[in-house]
C-alpha cells in the first residue's frame, strides 16, 4: 500500500491519498484508505504516482530493426531480435515506461511481425513478452521505403 501520495489519476483526476494493493493490482485508490493488518506501507508524502507509459511505436531492446532483404517480409517476428540486457530497458522503465509495442524498421513496405513487452529488468527475452498482447505487424507506406537502400 502506498499512503499520503499525490495520484495523478487518466480518468479521475488528481487524488491525495492512498492506493491499495492485491496480488500486483491496485483493488483501492482515494483519501482514505485503511491498509489491511500485515501490509507493507510505503510513506509516499511529497512523492507523485501515476499509471505507466505505453509506448506504441517503439524500436528499443533490438538491433536488427530492418528487413532489408524484400519488400514484404512478414514472415519475421521483432521478437528473434529483442535484447533483454539493452540498457534502454531500464532507463525506460527508470522514466515510467511499463510497456511497448516493439516494430520493426520502415525499410520495407511490410516489415514484419511486433512483439509487445512488458519493463521487466532482468527477465530473459521470453520473460519480457506481454502475454496476450494482441499481435501485429509492421507496414511502411511512403517515404521511408523509397528511400531505404539509396544514397540521403
Amino acid at each position: 500500500m502506498i499512503q499520503n501520495a499525490t495520484i495523478l489519476t487518466v480518468t479521475k483526476g488528481t487524488v491525495k491519498g492512498s492506493i491499495l494493493f492485491r496480488d500486483g493490482k491496485i483493488v483501492e485508490i482515494g483519501e482514505k484508505v485503511t491498509a489491511p493488518a500485515g501490509a507493507k506501507v510505503i510513506d509516499g508524502t511529497g512523492k507523485f504516482v501515476m499509471p505507466g507509459i505505453i509506448d506504441c511505436h517503439s524500436h528499443i531492446a533490438t538491433e536488427a530493426v530492418n528487413e532489408g532483404t524484400a519488400s514484404v517480409t512478414s514472415m519475421v517476428g521483432i521478437e528473434d531480435t529483442i535484447d533483454p540486457d539493452a540498457i534502454g530497458i531500464y532507463r525506460a522503465l527508470a522514466g515510467g515506461v511499463t510497456t511497448a509495442n516493439i516494430l520493426h524498421g520502415s525499410a520495407n513496405a511490410i516489415g514484419g511481425k511486433n512483439q509487445v513487452i512488458k519493463m521487466r529488468w532482468g527477465q530473459n527475452a521470453e520473460g519480457l513478452k506481454f502475454q496476450g498482447a494482441m499481435p501485429g505487424i509492421k507496414f511502411a507506406l511512403g517515404e521511408n521505403p523509397k528511400r531505404a537502400g539509396s544514397a540521403q
